[in-house]
């Protein structure tokens, strides 16, 4: 494995869990952004709800301030009346700007709207003028068509509380499980995002490893290969010194055998000998010494002296050894 193939293998490594996370990120946010716009429905829906309970109070409102109008002909008791008026109107327009965003029908706010405006202007504003002008204001007929329209108009108010709050009802279930499907969608994810990242993970790991293990195996090829070639540097090193100090101590064997040969002197004779001796001993000197690097076992070893008896000689003692020969041996005792 090359060094680009395990930056490979790294930056695989590496950009799954980023893409994985990204994933998951982007599925949560689809999720928040309908979870979102649910909980602003519900949001408009209770707007609705709490402007059309107030619409509630300012009917009961008018409603009340006229009454208390009829029974005492004061004017104090038209505050209610008065002020419920403007704030009547307010509240529909508001009431009709929220269910348009919610995209509902504003049929039933419309009937609401134009009941009150006609209640207003067929009972309340001739009631209230023929209480100022001091007239009968016990009319049966204009007390029941009043009291007709603004149970109209109750029963209208209520529909559309009852409807909004269905559709409140209906929102609050969804969002439920719209955050149900966003837990179950993050858990499936995690777990399969786990699985790959774990899968490919141990895939790279094992790669790695394998590649990690072929370099180690082939840098201890390399260094046994070295050491194999550093030993021979070595031998063969030794060997030429060897053959150095062996090869002085011959050339002054053979020096003094070449003078030996025509030396008719008996004294330098011997002389001669003995310097060819001294020469042989350093030579021997100079092989128990090349000898003695190699440590072997000095321990005896056990051997069954009844089997040794009933091998062959050649078997259990090897081939004989021809003795050795040995010229200056046989020159001095000459």
């Amino acid at each position: 494995m090359n060094l680009k193939q395990f930056n490979r293998i790294l930056l695989r490594a590496l950009l799954l869990p980023v893409l994985s996370l990204a994933v998951v990120a982007g599925v949560l946010l689809l999720q928040v952004l309908h979870a979102r716009r649910t909980v602003t429905a519900i949001q408009v829906s209770d707007d609705i709800i709490a402007a059309t309970t107030e619409a509630q109070t300012l009917l009961v409102d008018e409603e009340t301030g006229l009454r208390g109008y009829q029974i005492t002909a004061d004017p104090a008791f038209l505050q209610p009346y008065e002020e419920a008026l403007p704030s009547f109107a307010r509240l529909t327009a508001s009431l009709h700007a929220n269910l348009m965003a919610q995209r509902e029908s504003t049929r039933t706010l419309d009937g609401i709207d134009a009941g009150e405006q006609t209640w207003t202007a067929s009972y309340a504003q001739p009631l209230i003028a023929q209480i100022g002008a001091g007239g009968n204001a016990n009319d049966p007929a204009l007390n029941m068509s009043g009291k007709e329209q603004m149970d109209g108009l109750r029963v209208r108010v209520r529909q559309l509380l009852q409807r909004e709050t269905e559709l409140r009802v209906a929102e609050v279930r969804r969002w439920h499980k719209e955050v149900q499907h966003t837990v179950e969608a993050l858990l499936l994810l995690a777990l399969l995002a786990g699985i790959v990242i774990s899968v490919t993970t141990v895939r790279s790991l094992k790669r790695v490893s394998g590649a990690y293990q072929k370099t180690l195996d082939e840098q201890r090829e390399a260094q046994a290969a070295l050491v194999a070639t550093e030993k021979l540097a070595t031998a063969g090193r030794l060997a030429a010194n060897i053959a150095h100090e062996m090869h002085n101590p011959l050339d002054s064997v053979v020096n003094l055998l070449y003078l030996l040969r025509d030396e008719r002197d008996p004294v330098l004779a011997n002389e001669y000998v003995d310097l060819a001796q001294a020469e042989l001993t350093r030579m021997g000197e100079v092989s128990r010494a090349m000898l003695g690097l190699y440590n072997d076992s000095v321990l005896p070893d056990p051997v069954g002296v009844s089997e040794v008896l009933r091998q062959p000689t050649a078997a259990a003692f090897g081939p004989p050894v021809p003795p050795s020969r040995s010229p200056v041996g046989t020159r001095r005792n000459a």
